[in-house]
């Protein structure tokens, strides 16, 4: 028979404190088997941080991070929590990148909600219960947790909507038929149009364009989005003699505008669109 010899490292550090021994096979030569003796504060599981972008997980194809495959299936997820009802770890990442693409969703929590705070309870509600019912013991604690996070990535995802599909293409006249991914297209036409408002509160003005040519004639009602000489209009920069205007409604539709825009020549065209219109011909309503 073979004798066997084990051999315990660490030993004289475990005497008064808080060891244990993790079982870790480190070789195997003639039976000889090691083990070694690590302190419990070298395995401590750091919690997932629900509060940092989702972008410094694990991404999938298109920059989001990447969703749970059994989730929905039956198929209960075995997920530890710190005492502050953090999760740990991997199974942690995964679980606010479910998180993630739950409120992604357009026919679950659309974009054009004000913010999280009007998006109805009953929508939150159903959020928590497919939480608790694929999550295996899942705790109450966890609630407020994860609907913080639910708030955060739902706000990140709006944000970064706006910001990649929306600013970058505001002067584009089509910018209503490019709807983006996870938006549906009635979503998006109330997006651009609840925008647009926004960008016109920098003027706070309601005006009238009246028509460059002879005899005039007033035919657009407006909001003024900006004086600044340098906001361009169709990549053309303002000048001093022009204002950025947003186009509400159109009084006379086949009136010409003052600068044509490279896909549209009359005020009827441009409605819910910004143009650059003389200043000398915009009126502030009374």
């Amino acid at each position: 028979m073979k004798r066997v010899r084990i051999i315990f490292l660490g030993w004289k550090h475990m005497i008064g404190s808080n060891f244990f021994l993790f079982f870790n096979l480190l070789k195997v030569n003639d039976m000889e088997i090691k083990f070694n003796a690590m302190p419990l504060d070298y395995y401590k599981l750091p919690p997932t941080d629900f509060s940092t972008p989702e972008t410094s997980m694990k991404m999938c194809d298109r920059g989001s991070a990447k969703g749970i495959h059994q989730w929905g299936t039956g198929t209960k997820l075995k997920i530890m929590f710190d005492n502050d009802f953090q999760p740990l770890r991997d199974e942690g990442s995964r679980l606010k990148g479910q998180l993630g693409t739950m409120v992604r969703n357009p026919h679950r929590v659309p974009l054009t909600y004000l913010d999280w705070n009007s998006v109805p309870e009953e929508t939150k509600s159903a959020i928590w219960k497919e939480i608790e019912d694929n999550i295996e013991d899942c705790p109450a604690n966890f609630q407020p947790i994860a609907m913080r996070s639910c708030n955060k990535l739902w706000k990140d995802h709006k944000a970064k909507t706006k910001d990649k599909y929306y600013t970058k293409h505001e002067e584009d006249p089509d910018i209503v038929l490019k709807v983006p991914k996870r938006v549906l297209p009635d979503q998006w036409k109330e997006l651009v149009s609840y925008w647009r408002a926004e960008d016109a509160k920098d003027g706070h003005e309601k005006v009238c364009l009246v028509s460059y040519t002879i005899p005039k004639h007033n035919v657009v009602e407006g909001i003024v989005v900006s004086k600044d000489p340098l906001v361009k209009v169709d990549g053309k920069p303002l000048g001093s003699d022009f204002w950025k205007v947003l186009v509400k409604k159109a009084k006379i539709p086949n009136a010409s505008l003052e600068r044509p825009r490279k896909k549209f020549r009359t005020v009827g065209e441009a409605v819910g669109c910004a143009v650059a219109w003389r200043s000398c011909d915009v009126f502030v309503e009374e």
